[in-house]
């Protein structure tokens, strides 16, 4: 007698994200069953709601990947290349998290409320610039790089990395992992060598 193949929660959040990314809230559960291999009824039977399904599907995370990468990169390894890799991490983990949010925020049909921040004790943009901030305040004691502002030169940062990935998700562009952490040294290299006129132009040139 052939096996059931067992459907996990994973694979029907999966297939949930896909089809209300394409779809919005408005996507039926008939198609997400389709998609992920299951009856209809399994899915109300595990997640109760059509909008219990959808924030589920579309959930931010309350802690994303790259603040674990501050602190494997402080006062270690060349700093223009570490900043490089964290503004990459930054802008794959929005990449991925713009359209959730946007979706999120843009559904009227669900009940009000559903703020998908609930629970954090800070705005996550709040949260991001402070945690960057205090990433090159630390580099700056260590004299290993010079930022006069720190909170500025987050909130530059975070904004260059919200700026492509919304332009990657108006356009709708996708980018792998590779592009998206090219796009960042550039922007970071860029920012690096700065708008002084003396600064080394050819070395510029051959990272952008």
């Amino acid at each position: 007698m052939a096996r059931h193949t067992t459907i996990t929660e994973a694979q029907i959040l999966e297939a949930a994200r896909d089809v209300f990314l394409e779809e919005g809230y408005s996507a039926l559960t008939s198609t997400i069953a389709q998609r992920a291999g299951v009856s209809e009824g399994s899915i109300f039977k595990r997640f109760g709601t059509k909008e219990s399904l959808f924030f589920a599907a579309l959930q931010i995370p309350r802690r994303p990947q790259w603040h674990d990468d501050l602190t494997t990169r402080t006062s270690s390894g060349d700093p223009e290349a570490n900043l490089a890799a964290i503004c990459g991490s930054i802008l794959v983990h929005v990449h991925v998290m713009l359209p959730r949010l946007i979706t999120t925020m843009g559904t009227h049909k669900c009940s009000p409320g559903r703020d998908p921040f609930a629970g954090m004790p800070e705005p996550p943009m709040v949260r991001d610039r402070r945690i960057l901030a205090e990433y090159l305040r630390t580099e700056t004691a260590a004299e290993r790089i010079y930022v006069e502002n720190p909170e500025l030169l987050a909130e530059m940062l975070l904004g260059m990395v919200v700026h492509q990935a919304f332009q990657l998700y108006t356009t709708r562009k996708d980018a792998d992992e590779d592009e998206l952490r090219s796009i960042a040294t550039k922007m970071v290299h860029a920012l690096w060598c700065g708008i002084d006129p003396n600064s080394n132009r050819s070395s510029v040139e051959e990272v952008l």
